[in-house]
């Protein structure tokens, strides 16, 4: 990669993980940082003529900020999470800022400051090119063979029907980079005589006949968590196929699930009705707070809605 930065001189970047000034054919400066390829050049503030700022990003996840006169490095923006595959600079008259994409399918939008200011979502799984437009919108070229541009200018905001196909687009390839949920194995009653590996591991265990109970390993010793609905695997590794699922009552109101947490050796299981599109956490909280309940059981039984309700 080359880019041309005036007074006869250019940058350069490759795989080497280092960037090079060149005046003519002499090198003046070599900028070292980045421990991976660096993919990515930009000027910033190239509307200023003194300006003598540039970005790089590389597949360290990194975007650095550099002084291509002095040779200095000046900071490290916050990490892309993912390759840097582009960078763009967006005019001080446009908004200003720097645009970084990778292969997240996410541009990311810094700031003058170098904070980070946006996240833009693609519908796409790699972003692999950005431009900054003459009216400072933002053109980005993607895996999925199409250029998306975005704007911050209300008036030039696409139409439903663009929105639209690009909320389904961009649910789509969501669901394609989500990870396959682990499927949950039930373990015999002897797994809960060895030691957990981990505070908070949780197992299921179950047995022909008897309902299967998940318990969470305290640091000291496996705590009964509650019971569970629906048994994928047995005890053996062999696969169960579960039963079609109706819904379930609680006070008169149906759920996907009413599971029943064993908290107290002395009182009966407590009630959680949750349905799938629920939030945990404030599932979780809500039990918690209803039932005096110490704060680190919202954990566990996130944790346990977490294993059951992803199969």
């Amino acid at each position: 990669m080359v880019v041309d930065v005036g007074d006869e001189s250019v940058l350069t970047a490759c795989a080497d993980s280092r960037i090079r000034l060149f005046e003519g054919d002499k090198l003046r400066h070599l900028f070292k940082g980045h421990e991976g390829p660096v993919r990515s050049l930009c000027v910033l503030l190239p509307e200023e003529a003194d300006s003598t700022l540039f970005a790089s990003g590389s597949n360290d996840g990194t975007v650095r900020l550099w002084d291509w006169k002095t040779g200095a490095p000046l900071s490290i923006l916050g990490d892309q999470g993912s390759f840097v595959y582009s960078l763009a600079s967006i005019p001080s008259r446009m908004g200003g800022g720097l645009a970084s994409s990778g292969e997240d399918g996410i541009i990311k939008i810094w700031n003058e400051e170098g904070r980070e200011e946006q996240q833009v979502l693609v519908p796409a799984l790699s972003v692999w090119t950005l431009a900054t437009l003459a009216n400072g919108d933002l053109a980005c070229g993607c895996s999925d063979h199409n250029i998306w541009i975005f704007t911050r200018d209300e008036k030039r905001t696409a139409g439903q029907k663009t929105v639209r196909i690009y909320e389904e687009r961009l649910e789509s390839t969501r669901a394609s980079k989500a990870p396959a949920a682990p499927e949950p194995r039930i373990e015999g009653p002897a797994a809960l005589e060895q030691p957990g590996q981990a505070e908070g591991e949780v197992k299921l265990v179950g047995a022909d006949g008897q309902p299967t109970m998940a318990h969470q390993w305290d640091g000291t010793e496996w705590v009964e968590l509650g019971q569970v609905v629906d048994r994928l695997t047995t005890p053996d590794g062999g696969a169960k196929a579960s039963p079609a699922r109706e819904n379930m009552l609680h006070d008169g109101v149906e759920y996907d699930y009413v599971f029943q947490i064993d908290v107290r050796d002395d009182g009966p299981p407590i009630p959680l009705p949750f349905n799938l599109e629920d939030d945990a956490h404030a599932t979780a909280a809500s039990l918690v707070a209803a039932h005096s309940l110490p704060e680190s059981y919202v954990k566990r039984i996130v944790e346990f809605l977490g294993i059951w309700t992803a199969a």
